[in-house]
This record gives structure tokens, C-alpha cells and sequence, in this order.
């Protein structure tokens, strides 16, 4: 994986334990490199390439939801963000979208504030687990 952020890491580390293809996807992802990625303030979305040699995803979806949110060190911030990784029409995955849930988790409760991710690196967001000191930044 060339050019990707430790989230985005984290983040397909998750996918590809529930890869429902046979492997396929994590195969795939191991391939991919950025090609582009942009920061909306309220997420990103990061293009990516990945090797067409091998073969395809066997998903009739063509956007993967991932179940659960993911907390996120931003702003010295505990922020829950989702994510959906997209796949192209000949079903290889070419994004993934990650999108700040307007909320921000203070002493173990959910608050809603916006963050602004554009004032920040998006190379700064770090993803948290539970038990992380920072979980439940104020």
C-alpha cells in the first residue's frame, strides 16, 4: 500500500478481516497506490489504483460500508468517522471515503460539534481503541 495515511491502514486492515471474497480484496489493497486524495472538512476521499491483474472483487455492491465507526485522534479530539470503500464497475475498489459524524466524544459521551478537518494534516488523523487515554479527549 504506497502513499496511504496510518488511518487509511487501519482502516482497510478492517475490510479486509471481513472479506467476504476469499481473500480477494486484501490481495487487492496490498497493490493499491494513491492517486488522489481530497480533504472536504468534513472528511476525505482518497483515489487509489490498484493491480488489475489480478482478479476482481465478486461484490454486486459498488459501495462498502464499514459497520461500525471508527474513533479518530483529530484536533487533540476523540471524533467517530465511517467509512465506505467504492468499487469501480468491474467491481475493483478505487476509494474510500472517510466522514466525520459531526460529533465529538468528551468524557465517554458523544457531543456534536463540527471539526473542521481542513485545519489539520490529514496524515495527523490517528485512529483510537478503546482504552486509548485519548478516547474520550476533552
Amino acid at each position: 500500500m504506497d502513499g496511504f495515511t496510518i488511518l487509511e491502514q487501519h482502516v482497510f486492515d478492517i475490510f479486509a478481516r471481513y472479506d467476504g471474497d476469499d481473500g480477494k480484496l486484501l490481495a487487492l489493497l496490498k497493490t493499491a497506490a494513491v492517486k488522489e486524495r481530497t480533504n472536504t472538512g468534513v472528511g476525505f476521499f482518497t483515489d487509489f489504483e490498484v493491480d488489475r491483474s489480478r482478479p476482481p472483487m465478486e461484490s454486486r455492491d459498488r459501495m462498502i460500508p464499514l459497520a461500525d465507526a471508527i474513533h479518530v485522534l483529530a484536533q487533540s479530539k476523540s471524533l467517530p468517522m465511517s467509512f465506505i470503500l467504492f468499487l469501480d464497475g468491474d467491481r475493483y475498489p478505487v476509494s474510500l471515503e472517510g466522514v466525520h459524524m459531526g460529533l465529538v466524544v468528551v468524557a465517554g459521551e458523544a457531543v456534536e460539534e463540527s471539526v473542521d478537518l481542513r485545519l489539520g494534516d490529514l496524515a495527523d488523523l490517528l485512529p483510537l481503541r478503546e482504552g486509548d487515554t485519548r478516547w474520550s479527549s476533552p
